[in-house]
């Protein structure tokens, strides 16, 4: 095999260099844009592997709105003991139901989301049958991972809903005293409050866990610490807080918008084809109903999720870049490749 020439070693090099362009320090903006171009690269691979996540994902939210949430909001109780079991009830059920749900269904479809993302930052040509076999083989892997990062928010959440408790039997004490109101309202505020912090606290610093577990291959734990400090501000490099806040600001308002435009959709078909009226046709009229109400929350289950776990993989990326200069010993070593290809 005759030696390449100096210009075909340069070409090569230039190569191996240009596919590493996404390897570098980008703008928020510029993190959202690969996030949804990762998307419409491999949406037809990503949408037909999360297909039956999204259902999953969807039977808990259901059970969550029409079983748990009204649980919290109404009681069918009068005494502060039959109100607490409610409460323990709810978050028993959820607990036990909802966060397996939700765990089954977001580790598969996180898992082969991160796959593509990580590919397609890298620069990288997936290969789709490993990443379909491989998300299966390490399922349980990513079901440890994920339940570990959903009861670090619903569980530390579960906490302080002691906090409400305390303060019910605080008033149920019936001790009319300014010190004793204090404390009824600030024992309840610190409940309700303190549970919505750990979620975002959760999803603060530790959205770039699950990406850290994959490509890193570390440990459960180890991955929440990668997390946290791939997060944290270094010097003059900022936190991750304004990026994560203003992604979920723009996903959010992108699912309401599609969200709100089926239903609106939907009550346009319904004064042409009339299907509000299936429920009398009998019980599968009534599943057919349900089926069509349901279809703008399962196609925003369906299609959110990816964007945002394809986020999270690209600002993983980002962050090591800026922090850890990746983009150096990624390059550094493709030029070592090189050279032993070449000797």
């Amino acid at each position: 095999m005759p030696a390449k020439t100096p210009l075909e070693l340069y070409r090569d090099r230039m190569r191996a260099v240009d596919r590493r362009y996404l390897l570098r320090p980008m703008t928020d903006s510029e993190t959202t844009e690969t996030a949804l171009r990762v998307f419409q690269a491999y949406a037809g691979r990503i949408l037909a592997a999360t297909f039956p996540t999204a259902i999953l994902t969807l039977s808990a939210v259901t059970f969550l709105t029409a079983f748990v949430f009204p649980n919290f909001f109404a009681t069918q109780s009068e005494k502060l003991s039959g109100q607490i079991a409610e409460l323990i009830l709810a978050y028993g059920i959820g607990l036990l139901v909802v966060v397996p749900l939700l765990t089954i269904g977001m580790a598969h479809a996180i898992g082969v989301v991160t796959r593509y993302a990580s590919a397609f930052v890298l620069g990288e040509e997936p290969d789709h049958p490993e990443i379909a076999s491989t998300a299966w083989q390490t399922l349980g892997r990513m079901i440890r991972m994920t339940g570990a990062y959903m009861l670090r928010a619903f569980g530390v959440s579960a906490l302080f809903s002691v906090m409400f408790v305390i303060s019910g039997i605080l008033s149920e004490a019936g001790v009319k005293s300014f010190t004793m109101d204090v404390l009824v309202v600030g024992f309840g505020m610190l409940g309700f409050f303190g549970g919505f912090a750990a979620v975002i606290y959760t999803i603060f610093r530790h959205s770039l866990a699950i990406a850290a577990f994959l490509n890193e291959k570390v440990s459960v734990k180890d991955a929440f610490k990668r997390s946290k400090t791939l997060s944290q501000k270094h010097g003059h490099i900022n936190s991750t807080d304004t990026s994560i806040f203003s992604s979920l600001l723009t996903f959010s308002f992108i699912g309401l918008l599609l969200w709100g435009g089926m239903f609106g959709g939907l009550d346009l078909l319904n004064d042409l084809v009339h299907f509000d009226t299936l429920h009398n046709t009998g019980v599968l009229g009534m599943l057919l109903q349900s089926a069509i109400y349901a279809l703008p929350t399962f196609l925003v289950l369906w299609l959110i999720p990816p964007v945002w776990a394809s986020y999270q993989a690209v600002l993983y990326f980002r962050r090591r870049v800026e922090i850890e200069a990746m983009d150096i010993h990624v390059l550094t070593d493709d030029v070592r490749a090189s050279k032993r290809s070449r000797a």
